[in-house]
C-alpha cells in the first residue's frame, strides 16, 4: 500500500526532526533515552554514561538517533476537523 509507505516516510521525517531539535535547540533528553539506559543497564549507565550524558562530553546532544517506523492499520475512519464556535 503506497499510502502506508508515505505515512511511514513522513513519520520518520517528523521524529528525526524532533530528535534533532531536542538535541540542538533544547539540549535535553525529552524522549527519556537516559532513563531507559539507567533502568535497563544501570552499571554501564553509572560508570560510562552518567557523567557525560548532558554535561561533560554531552553524549545525548552529540549522539545519533536512528528512527524506524512500523505502521499497523487498526481501523478505518474519518476525522471531524470542523471548529465549533461557542458563544458565552
Amino acid at each position: 500500500m503506497l499510502w502506508k509507505k508515505e505515512y511511514r516516510k513522513r513519520l520518520k521525517h517528523l521524529w528525526k526532526g524532533l530528535s534533532q531539535r531536542a538535541k540542538k535547540e533544547l539540549n535535553a533528553d525529552v524522549f527519556g533515552f537516559g532513563t531507559y539506559l539507567y533502568n535497563h543497564d544501570y552499571h554501564h549507565w553509572e560508570k560510562h554514561l552518567k557523567p557525560n550524558w548532558e554535561q561533560g562530553r554531552k553524549l545525548f546532544a552529540n549522539g545519533q538517533v536512528d528512527v524506524s517506523v512500523k505502521t499497523i492499520l487498526r481501523s478505518f475512519g474519518t476525522t471531524d476537523r470542523t471548529k465549533v464556535l461557542h458563544k458565552n
